[in-house]
């Protein structure tokens, strides 16, 4: 059963592998063969054949999975999970494929999220794989409360952007002044967060209604293409790919 989780810091997929050609995505990838090894191809024609491994932001890139189930986690470089990972693996090679050795009990977990209905600790797992990949546990801050208003006041309006001076405006702090709160708090910028927002509700409203149009216009894109541009661009996947009844996923959202 393929399944896509919307995390609020990254994408996770599992299932079976989209057909791809050469292409490059602002998100960093970690991709992982859950029953046996897969192919990266470079746009140099060099290979990796690996069980998992990272893909580097904007690296042009070939995945080969047709022999395997693949879980794949698309993380967004302004996110806390990126920052975690650069800082773990500084030492390593990101200009290229940096393959990875990941414990069984995780691959296990991961294989696991395959076979079991609905999302159940699934944001749980998704920590424990960036803590695994980083070696590097996390804690959660206390959120400012006017972050958190802030939030509230995002997810609320799903069908366009609010100025982040209207924002600011709400919670008496100057532009400025919440864009630096709500990076150093959340880990990604303010404006990105909200794109995401709008992404996420896109995506879930074409999905219930099978139509990439209907999804672009509630959540304020101009219109599908200008949907597919932006999703494609951050996450390397075709939204069109998550609504056509050819390749079946089941969405959740974390």
């Amino acid at each position: 059963m393929n399944k896509l989780f919307f995390h609020p810091h990254c994408i996770f997929y599992i299932g079976e592998s989209f057909d791809t050609v050469l292409h490059s995505h602002l998100s960093v990838q970690i991709c992982v063969g859950l029953e046996g090894n897969i192919k990266l191809i470079a746009q140099n024609n060099s290979q990796l054949i690996t069980q998992s491994a990272i893909i580097p932001s904007n690296f042009v890139h070939q995945l080969d999975a047709s022999e395997t189930l693949i879980a794949i986690l698309f993380i967004d470089v302004h996110s806390k999970f990126f920052k975690q990972l650069k800082l773990a693996c500084r030492h390593l090679d990101f200009n290229h494929f940096v393959p990875l050795l990941l414990p069984q009990d995780l691959l296990a977990s991961l294989a696991a999220l395959g076979q079991v209905e609905g999302s159940h600790d699934v944001s749980q797992i998704i920590d424990d794989f960036i803590d695994k990949v980083t070696l590097h546990g996390s804690c959660q801050p206390v959120i400012d409360r006017r972050v958190l208003q802030t939030l509230q006041r995002i997810d609320k309006n799903k069908t366009s952007q609010i100025p982040i001076e209207i924002l600011a405006r709400m919670v008496n702090l100057s532009t400025s002044r919440l864009a630096h709160l709500f990076k150093a708090q959340m880990g990604i910028p303010i404006r990105r967060y909200s794109l995401w927002r709008r992404l996420r509700h896109a995506i879930e409203h074409a999905y219930t209604q099978q139509s990439l149009t209907e999804g672009a216009h509630y959540a304020g894109f101009a219109d599908s293409a200008h949907l597919s541009r932006v999703f494609k661009a951050m996450y390397g996947i075709n939204p069109s790919q998550i609504v056509s009844a050819k390749t079946p996923v089941n969405l959740f959202f974390l």
